[in-house]
């Protein structure tokens, strides 16, 4: 505990000298934190989100087979080759921080007042989960997209969809980055994506696809929704815990972003006066 807050002293204090004294971005102190946390994240254990069902499809992943295949690739390297779980999320780690750590330098005016926002949030994804490492990519290939690489950007959501097969929901992102949106119209965008993302049950949609594709594909839909539900619980919480403190997390997110566009201030990325944030929490809603 005492080095969490540490940690949460650190980037708080390094934000603070980033935004009002220093006043230029800190790259240098960016790669350090993140390589110190993708440290925390792999020497880890029996710590963090579901530990004991993801230590269980490493134990077993011949019950997993409807698992995405790139996760179930990243598990077989560490049982396979090393029977070492911490070589599991060695190689998750290296993905989440590689690519997260890259986005932030590449889209934040301020890396380490992003990296304590990361952390408030999720910690910045040391106890990851696979589709935290999904997400992580999903947010690299903001870059593509606001480069106009379509091409880039569809094979780096390929790649987090062999993590986690959510990911292609981000796939209408590209186009939205290009809409302009009013304060008034952004808001609404992002209060429709977090209800819709936190009150339908898209498990019924998903078996009705498989229903209509028969045989093979909806012993697969079937057999991985089931697993999703079971897999979604973290220790100790019931389902009610977990849906209200997403939905405080996601609120909380809202607020901070209306008070932000209240104060009228725009974040510049690449000449784009638009924030990242209005293009993507509408998709993101729906994870």
């Amino acid at each position: 505990m005492l080095l969490y807050i540490t940690l949460s002293f650190l980037l708080t204090f390094f934000s603070f000298l980033e935004i009002f004294l220093v006043k230029k971005r800190c790259t240098y102190w960016l790669y350090i934190f993140s390589f110190f946390l993708f440290c925390l994240s792999f020497l880890r254990w029996r710590v963090g989100t579901d530990w004991d069902s993801y230590y269980e499809i490493y134990l077993h992943p011949e019950l997993y087979a409807n698992m995405e295949t790139g996760f179930m690739m990243i598990n077989s390297i560490g049982k396979n080759y090393f029977e070492s779980y911490t070589v599991t999320l060695f190689i998750q780690g290296i993905l989440l921080f590689t690519f997260q750590t890259a986005a932030i330098k590449r889209l934040s005016p301020f890396p380490m007042t992003t990296l304590m926002l990361l952390w408030g949030s999720n910690f910045c994804g040391i106890f990851f989960v696979r589709q935290s490492v999904s997400t992580a990519i999903l947010l690299f290939s903001i870059v593509m997209i606001r480069d106009r690489r379509l091409l880039a950007f569809l094979v780096l959501v390929f790649l987090a969809g062999l993590i986690h097969r959510s990911a292609f929901a981000f796939l209408p992102a590209y186009w939205i980055y290009q809409f302009h949106f009013s304060n008034r119209r952004a808001v609404l965008a992002i209060v429709c994506g977090i209800l819709i993302g936190s009150i339908i049950d898209f498990s019924d949609y998903f078996s009705s696809i498989g229903s209509f594709l028969g045989g093979m594909y909806e012993a697969k839909i079937e057999g991985y929704m089931s697993r999703g539900a079971d897999m979604s619980f973290n220790a100790g919480q019931t389902a009610a815990q977990l849906y209200m403190r997403s939905m405080l997390g996601r609120l909380l997110l809202l607020l901070l972003f209306v008070l932000f566009i209240k104060k009228k201030h725009k974040i510049t990325i690449g000449g784009d006066a638009q924030p990242i944030y209005l293009r993507c929490r509408f998709i993101t809603g729906f994870q």
